[in-house]
């Protein structure tokens, strides 16, 4: 059937509300699943598998193996990178970790990202954009 939707259980839907509160709390600040763990008391493997079922459903997406985020929080890193662009400044590490008001291997995880989806691309120690409109079809709400 096409219309048929997977139950979800009251755990999973409980769970995956504590995880989006705890993302949506830190703001620029995207945990690693560990510390996700401690914050949310979601034991690793029971979050663990919250956050792929959540990937796939689009509700997150998987920075790396140890860090997902919230569609909204990377169309606000997307913005900064565009903006930046548009400026004509530098689209390095440090110039994007100020930006995005986080540290310097979460940037570089974001920058990784962004990286695969081909939205950036690495030269050097700069990227470049290479497709503006990646953002919106990846991260829109």
């Amino acid at each position: 059937q096409a219309d048929f939707q997977p139950a979800v259980s009251p755990e999973a839907s409980s769970g995956w509300h504590k995880i989006e509160q705890r993302l949506k709390q830190g703001g620029e600040q995207i945990p690693l699943l560990s510390e996700l763990s401690a914050q949310t008391g979601i034991a690793a493997p029971g979050l663990g598998k919250l956050v792929k079922d959540a990937a796939k459903a689009g509700k997150l997406c998987p920075i790396s193996q140890s860090r997902y985020a919230l569609p909204e929080q990377l169309m606000r890193y997307a913005g900064e990178v565009l903006s930046c662009d548009s400026n004509g400044e530098p689209l390095s590490v440090i110039n994007l970790k100020a930006k995005f008001g986080c540290g310097r291997n979460l940037t570089s995880e974001i920058l990784e990202y962004f990286d695969r989806v081909r939205f950036t691309q690495r030269r050097g120690a700069t990227r470049v954009v290479l497709n503006r409109e990646v953002p919106l079809q990846l991260f829109k709400e």
